[in-house]
């Protein structure tokens, strides 16, 4: 985690930088300020939708891949004792 000035530095959707899974806003971010803290909530909410969808799709993508794999090795017919010589 990087800090700037006693803050933490995150990027315009609150995503903590060097740690992609924590969102940051208000205070600790920008500092005492109620308005800056509201919208942060809602730019750092919106962060957290795209992480997680992102790591949901990444799951889901690695699931279809299993799948995929396991289709092509039950798929795959073994080598004869013939092929297996050649």
């Amino acid at each position: 985690m990087t800090f700037v000035r006693g803050k933490i530095k995150a990027n315009e959707l609150g995503a903590a930088a060097g740690l992609e899974w924590l969102f940051v806003g208000g205070d600790v971010m920008r500092g005492p300020d109620l308005i800056s803290a509201v919208a942060d909530g809602h730019r750092a909410a919106q962060g957290i939708d795209d992480y997680l969808y992102k790591k949901a799709k990444v799951k889901q993508n690695s699931e279809y891949l299993k799948e995929l794999r396991n289709a092509i090795k039950d798929n795959t017919p073994e080598l004869t004792h013939k092929q297996k010589g050649r």
